[in-house]
């Protein structure tokens, strides 16, 4: 799979999980972490801020997901989500940090 499109996925996924109920938003981010430990080095630029690769403005609501440009941006919606009041939610994202950090 490509990069940019796997990362404008994990994008995307994100940010929905912080749009949907608890339940909803631990299942997203469920889907995220198997992805993370799949392709955990496609995706480590998303989740560290000295890797950024990407120039320009990521933009999410571009028809194809290579062209969203999802290496400008980081993974802030990571921060809101480590003070959800879940702790499924909370867990299932320290898994995905887990996972990015294993590889990087």
């Amino acid at each position: 799979m490509p990069p940019h499109r796997l990362a404008a996925f994990a994008k995307q996924l994100l940010t929905a999980a912080l749009h949907v109920p608890e339940k909803s938003a631990a299942a997203v981010l469920g889907t995220l972490c198997q992805a993370t430990k799949l392709h955990a080095g496609r995706l480590s630029a998303l989740f560290h801020t000295e890797e950024r690769r990407g120039d320009g403005v990521f933009d999410p609501l571009r028809g194809d997901a290579e062209g969203s440009n999802p290496f400008a941006t980081t993974v802030w919606e990571g921060e809101l989500l480590r003070l959800h009041y879940s702790p499924k939610v909370r867990e299932a994202l320290g898994t995905i940090y887990k996972n990015v950090r294993a590889d990087g």
